[in-house]
C-alpha cells in the first residue's frame, strides 16, 4: 500500500471488486468505502469512515 500526499493510496485488492460498484465495503485495516468504478485495470473508491 503506497499512501501519496494528497492522501491518495494505492495498493491490492480482490478481483471480485469489478462487480461492487457503487457499493460500500470494507478494506480489512483501513476502513470502509464506497466503490465509485472498478475495472480488472484499477478502481476508484471514496474513504467514508473507520
Amino acid at each position: 500500500m503506497r499512501v501519496y500526499l494528497d492522501g491518495d493510496r494505492s495498493g491490492a485488492c480482490e478481483s471480485l471488486v469489478v462487480g461492487e460498484a457503487s457499493n460500500v465495503v470494507r478494506f480489512e485495516r483501513e476502513g470502509f468505502a464506497r466503490i465509485d468504478a472498478a475495472t480488472r485495470d484499477g478502481m476508484v473508491a471514496y474513504f467514508a469512515h473507520r
